[in-house]
């Protein structure tokens, strides 16, 4: 043999090593393909409006009671409350009833009506558009009613609030 036609053996260690440091382009495809995916999940999850749908509520079944239910009093109804919420251009209108135990009080709730209304106008007209749109608020909403009732006209003349209407446009 002369000495173009050698051919050059590498050590055993070195052609382990070379095959290491390759690396390929099979290996980037992949780190690629999962750094994508990892990032579309990440622009899913955590995008605005794509939240998860809310849980469905299922029924509860009521109490069968022998006993008579509770008995209605007398109503007085605050209706058509219109106004803008806070920052908003949109309507909101809403009708109050007032439910008393006590039927001689219907007369005092009446010469009370533009004191009440504007106080109500004024509680839902403070509000911005999300907290009267969510509906987990609508407790909080007859709880401050009450309170408002309360201070105006005496401690329990009102025994319960209803919203019969609760419309935006």
């Amino acid at each position: 043999m002369n000495e173009s036609t050698k051919i050059e053996r590498l050590p055993v260690t070195d052609v382990a090593n070379n095959k290491k440091k390759g690396g390929g382009v099979l290996k980037w495809i992949i780190i690629g393909v999962l750094v994508a995916a990892a990032a579309g999940v990440g622009v899913w999850k955590f995008a605005p409006g794509s939240k998860e749908p809310h849980a469905i509520v299922e029924p509860v079944e009521m109490e069968k009671k022998s006993e008579e239910p509770p008995k209605f009093g007398e109503v007085f109804q605050l209706s058509d409350i219109v106004i803008n919420p806070a920052g908003s251009r949109r309507v909101f209108m809403v009708v109050v009833t007032l439910e008393m135990a006590n039927p001689e009080m219907k007369k005092e709730v009446e010469k009370r009506e533009a004191l009440l209304r504007d106080n109500l106008i004024t509680l839902f007209a403070s509000q911005p558009l999300e907290i009267l749109i969510d509906i987990k608020y609508r407790q909080a909403f007859r709880a401050r009613v009450k309170k408002i009732m309360d201070h105006h006209l005496g401690e329990g003349i009102v025994s319960r609030v209803f919203f019969e209407k609760w419309v935006f446009q």
